[in-house]
């Protein structure tokens, strides 16, 4: 690895903007690329081995520079002594790989406080902070440098509660969405907080009156706050932070979720500080189904994923259809059985895992196939807009996906 590294010093080019050519350190980076996933792939993949690659070289020619990155070859202005610094930062980033991390997902409504920890598993917990997580450090500075380089800032809104799903994770974790670590955190809190809604420990609060200082900044101005996640590398201390932008539709959602404090039975538990007993004995089983990763959990938490962007999209055709395919992921296969058309299929497996008798089982049939009509309609462009019979299979639709789903938990948990 670092002769590759060292071999896209000696021949690295850089551009007027202080990044390096990609055609002068290609050939080298792909060498670099193979040998690292040849140890790796269990962590990173492609893409990650050059943003690790890039990141870590600004940060460390910047720092040679002082800041001030000047173009043409690097090795023009950089000695023989700071090129083996950066061979030997590179390498010892790429070697330290498994990196732990706490990756703390924002719910930001919540409006009474949580006096402590809530542990759901091994690896996700609620928590409450008084200030920003730990270790968030936005400077140009050191290893800082990771949220400067990509243009982060801060969007935290002073004198709101701080509560967060915190899911502790192992591997590489980069500022983009699309990064393994991120998914898999995102699928957990979509999991937990999908969760909550189905059985009423959380609704939306935009409209209501609410205590939380967020539902009153939506009231007052009819707009949300840009949320983030916030990721703490834990081998680099306090210099080890970065964020990653929330899609704008989850932004919305969360900021108006809260609690159902009074319906929901929070508030007993929570004036008689029973809440952390509550919530950790409640949501054991989803934080076990959350962190597992067997074929039939996947499978759950597909489904459970889509329900999740069903509540969040605005777009009320968008979400008719994501509701489809969650039931898709629970009663479908990768091929439809021969003879019988898939609607079929899955109406009747819907029918005899949700209905409880005979009759129960015929109407759920015949309203999944009518539910599926309306699906294929949509799919075809037939319907722009829902009218009241859609939109009431719409709901239908996600209600037998919240009870499908909690009929699978059931069966996984009790094998």
């Amino acid at each position: 690895m670092k002769d590759a590294i060292r071999g896209s010093l000696e021949e690295c080019v850089i551009r007027d903007d202080g990044w390096p050519t990609e055609g002068s350190i290609k050939p080298h980076l792909d060498t670099l690329t193979k040998q690292v996933l040849d140890s790796k792939s269990q962590w990173l993949n492609e893409d990650d081995v050059w943003w690790i690659y890039y990141l870590e070289w600004y940060r460390a020619v910047f720092e040679v520079t002082d800041g001030k990155i000047p173009s043409g070859l690097l090795s023009n202005f950089i000695d023989s002594k700071a090129q083996a610094k950066i061979v030997e930062g590179i390498f010892e980033y790429f070697e330290s790989i498994p990196r732990d991390y706490d990756i703390y997902l924002p719910i930001p409504n919540i409006s009474k406080k949580i006096n402590s920890n809530i542990p759901l598993g091994d690896d996700i917990e609620f928590v409450s902070l008084e200030s920003e997580p730990p270790g968030l450090n936005f400077e140009p500075t050191g290893r800082g440098l990771q949220s400067a380089a990509i243009g982060a800032e801060s969007t935290g809104i002073p004198g709101t509660n701080k509560t967060y799903l915190l899911c502790r994770a192992s591997g590489y974790c980069s500022n983009k969405l699309e990064n393994a670590l991120i998914i898999n955190s995102l699928s957990k809190l979509k999991v937990i907080l999908q969760q909550c809604i189905a059985r009423g420990f959380m609704k939306s609060v935009q409209g209501e009156e609410s205590q939380g200082i967020i539902s009153g900044i939506l009231k007052k101005t009819h707009s949300f706050p840009k949320l983030v996640i916030r990721v703490v590398d834990k081998s680099l201390g306090d210099v080890g932070g970065f964020q990653v932008d929330l899609p704008l539709s989850m932004c919305k959602f969360l900021a108006g979720l809260d609690f159902d404090w009074v319906d929901g039975g929070f508030l007993s538990s929570y004036e008689k500080d029973g809440l952390k007993e509550f919530l950790s004995s409640t949501l054991s089983n989803t934080a076990r189904l959350a962190s597992d990763t067997s074929e039939d959990a996947n499978r759950i938490k597909s489904a459970i994923e889509w329900c999740f962007d069903a509540y969040t999209t605005e777009h009320e055709t968008m979400s008719f259809i994501q509701a489809c395919i969650g039931l898709e992921a629970i009663y479908g296969e990768k091929t439809a059985p021969e003879k019988r058309g898939l609607t079929e299929t899955l109406a009747d497996r819907c029918g005899y895992l949700v209905g409880t008798n005979f009759e129960q089982r015929r109407t759920v049939t015949k309203r999944f196939k009518k539910l599926y009509d309306i699906r294929s309609n949509i799919v075809h462009g037939n319907v722009l807009v829902l009218d009241s019979e859609q939109k009431y299979y719409k709901q239908w639709g996600q209600g037998i996906l919240e009870i499908s789903i909690a009929r699978e938990m059931k069966h996984l948990i009790s094998k």
